[in-house]
């Protein structure tokens, strides 16, 4: 509902009602969608129960966008995904050029207004593509983490207790300047051509991508862990007639071969 219904268009082949559905995650029984509605405070997001279309309700939105130093209300959310921060549940989100904004689940009511809170800035000129959350095992008890997919830049990991921080402060609300990354600690990931993601099982990623090399469209898994495919790469371990030292043997030898039973290739595991 409320979507563009005209032909405005942002540039000569990208028409602003494309931008209508920029995101959707399931979640707690409720579908949530974000993009950009034909109202003053354009970006929107949506919630819906199933089956859809009954009690469907929709939030305005708006933001401190560090880097272009304003308040924006029509720049849609990109990405984003759910996290518990100190023990309340919140939406994460990720505007183009890239402010992370934290959310709290209790003011997204059919027709409120909200400003989310900016906890960081991840890099000028780039589009986020997916947002996922990541549970990992650390001393025994499971993590929360997400992952941020990111066109234009590398990937962002970051733990959801660096964003509990960030959130627990007043926020970024002046210039950060152009290059500047600032709010939260972030991991870079080599997901390169990645354009969506999600969690297959516990230990692996499934991802959506265009191979950097040939552009070829892939469905691929990757291990959570590790966060690559060997099969990516071309090295001197590939050749035949390579020596592992015992140092080698001990630590890298057995996570590359378990990398090779995972993608398939068994038949170049060496002795």
């Amino acid at each position: 509902p409320k979507a563009y219904d005209d032909d405005a268009e942002f540039w000569k082949d990208l028409p602003i009602r494309s931008f209508t559905v920029t995101d959707m995650k399931w979640h707690d029984g409720e579908l949530f969608v974000s993009g950009l509605s034909n109202q003053d405070f354009a970006s929107s997001l949506w919630r819906t129960g199933y089956p859809f279309g009954k009690d469907a309700r929709m939030t305005s939105l708006e933001m401190f966008h560090t880097t272009h130093n304003q308040i924006e209300t029509r720049a849609p959310i990109m990405a984003f995904d759910f996290a518990t921060l100190d023990g309340k549940p919140y939406l994460i989100a990720a505007y183009t050029c890239t402010p992370l904004v934290t959310i709290p689940m209790s003011d997204l009511k059919d027709g409120a207004h909200v400003r989310g809170k900016t906890v960081a800035e991840l890099g000028y000129a780039n589009t986020p593509a997916d947002m996922v959350n990541v549970q990992r095992m650390e001393n025994g008890k499971p993590t929360e983490y997400l992952m941020l997919i990111n066109i234009e830049r590398s990937s962002n990991f970051i733990a959801a207790a660096s964003i509990a921080a960030a959130t627990a402060k007043p926020g970024l609300n002046s210039f950060v300047p152009f290059g500047q990354v600032t709010g939260v600690e972030a991991m870079h990931m080599p997901y390169a051509g990645v354009t969506r993601l999600d969690n297959q099982s516990d230990k692996l990623f499934v991802a959506l991508r265009n191979e950097v090399t040939t552009g070829r469209a892939q469905l691929v898994s990757y291990d959570k862990n590790l966060n690559m495919r060997i099969t990516d790469f071309v090295s001197e371990y590939l050749f035949p007639d390579y020596v592992y030292d015992d140092a080698q043997r001990q630590s890298m030898k057995p996570v590359q071969d378990m990398m090779k039973r995972l993608e398939g290739v068994e038949n170049r595991i060496t002795e």
